[in-house]
């Protein structure tokens, strides 16, 4: 297994001051053709840099959408106790926003109007009330998926199960998937739940861990069966299961799919006395990738920090390049800070990205020691450049007050100031709490369009507060 160590660097710039020399003098015995190429190259140049100027002087960018819910945002009581906000997700077709977790020891979803302006009444079937309890007992949804067919693939934990449904774009359950409508996966009696999914072509791809430690990774097909022919060379306890241990503990966070299908799964493990982030890569049929990684395990695991460090987004560039975002602690200041690193394809740090070691972006939110904490990551086209800015949300804490907080890097892994305020974005609803009782409190997701950026959490309006309430805000990307 890899093992990356960082510590502080210095990095000096020199100042090009020799080319810049060299440069004056190759232009000056150009012909007259050789020049009007130069002066169209110098003009583009100078539009690029208009745009740029005209984009920062009226920049809106990390700003809230104020065409969504009441200046931004809404907050919606369900009535009676509280559902825990666990995952969100963007209908590509229309926008509509489906919420999941848990309320009452049941699994639950909940669908908005891409406005915000109400519940989706219509979402449900013909009595629908824009919520859906599904009647297992002691379950919890912690992950969702869209399919292009518009049904809903929820996934968490029903007991000590691994525990998916399906449901069709009306909020109906899909009873012809997996046994009326559900998919279990049984580890023994020793499932903690489903933390993160997506789709492989027809194919669902779910990660979690389970009770003594371990990563666990499992694929079901299109009709909510367990996969037997999944990781064929290495399963435990049963086919079709991939179980991976990093060190004394490990917790799967977030997956992403490869454009060639290869499995990405980030979280953290304790191969040394402290947490690492980990990052593992398997083959498109769950066995580990041995491209990944200098010591061809397939396994990365960084240690960053004196404390520890974990990771909880994860999404694949264009390039091939894999960008993972989490949070890692430092002795000093001890609260928790926003951490972002860049991999290459073969799962060697970036040297391109960052300069704080290389591959490696900290950034402490102000008014430190409050802590900072990163739940997902989206990637966004810059217009001008071509190239992918990276959006990082979560929050951050100060005392009993959670903010929703983004922020957006260049492709360099600087703070774009172009957004919110040098770089950065934080807000409290109602100037109240952003509060969840989850060790998760602030998911977020990118519109299909890739111009809107949509947060959802919890909201109480004291620490005290018996119950609390659904909290989205949606901000310009």
């Amino acid at each position: 297994m890899k093992q990356i160590n960082i510590k502080n660097r210095l990095y000096v710039l020199p100042v090009l001051l020799f080319f810049m020399h060299i440069q004056s003098i190759i232009f000056c015995d150009l012909d007259q053709s050789a020049q009007n190429s130069l002066d169209a190259v110098n003009l583009n140049l100078i539009r690029k840099q208009s745009m740029y100027a005209q984009k920062e002087q009226q920049n809106t960018d990390g700003s809230f959408d104020t065409t969504f819910g009441i200046g931004g945002y809404f907050i919606s009581d369900l009535i009676g106790t509280s559902l825990e906000v666990q995952a969100v997700a963007i209908r590509p077709y229309n926008n509509k926003i489906v919420v999941a977790g848990s309320r009452e020891n049941k699994a639950v979803l909940v669908q908005y109007h891409d406005n915000g302006s109400s519940l989706d009444i219509k979402f449900g079937g013909v009595n629908g009330t824009g919520v859906v309890i599904n009647n297992t007992n002691n379950s919890s949804f912690h992950a969702i998926a869209i399919q292009k067919d518009k049904k809903i693939v929820a996934a968490g934990k029903a007991g000590n199960n691994f525990f998916l449904t399906r449901y069709y774009e009306n909020g109906t359950l899909d009873t012809l998937f997996g046994d009326q409508g559900t998919g279990f996966a049984n580890i023994n009696n020793q499932a903690r739940e489903i933390t993160a999914i997506a789709l492989q072509g027809d194919n669902i791809i779910v990660a979690g861990d389970d009770n003594t430690g371990a990563i666990v990774l499992t694929r079901f097909n299109r009709f909510g069966i367990l996969d037997t022919n999944f990781a064929p060379t290495f399963h435990t306890p049963k086919p079709g299961i991939r179980i991976t241990r990093i060190g004394a503990e490990a917790h799967a966070n977030a997956l992403a799919i490869q454009p060639d299908n290869k499995i990405v799964v980030v979280g953290s493990g304790a191969k040394t006395e402290k947490y690492q982030m980990v990052i593992v890569r398997y083959t498109e049929n769950g066995e580990l990738d041995t491209d990944f990684g200098d010591d061809q395990t397939g396994i990365v695991a960084i240690t960053i920090g004196n404390v520890g460090s974990s990771a909880y987004g994860v999404a694949i560039q264009k390039d091939g390049k894999i960008v993972v975002v989490g949070q890692s602690h430092h002795l000093g200041d001890r609260a928790a800070v926003f951490t972002t690193i860049r991999l290459n394809a073969d799962g060697t740090l970036d040297s391109s990205f960052g300069k704080q070691g290389g591959g490696i972006v900290i950034t402490r939110p102000r008014g430190a020691p409050h802590a900072a904490y990163a739940r997902s990551v989206a990637l966004i086209d810059d217009p001008l450049t071509g190239d992918e800015k990276i959006v990082v949300m979560g929050y951050v804490n100060a005392d009993t007050i959670n903010y929703f907080t983004l922020l957006r890097y260049d492709t360099y892994g600087d703070l774009d100031t172009t957004f919110g305020v040098q770089g950065i974005r934080s807000n409290t609803l109602n100037n109240n709490l952003i509060f969840n009782r989850s060790t998760l409190p602030v998911f977020g997701a990118l519109q299909n369009n890739k111009d809107k950026l949509v947060l959802a959490g919890n909201y109480a309006p004291t620490s005290t507060a018996v119950s609390s309430q659904v909290a989205v805000a949606r901000y310009l990307a």
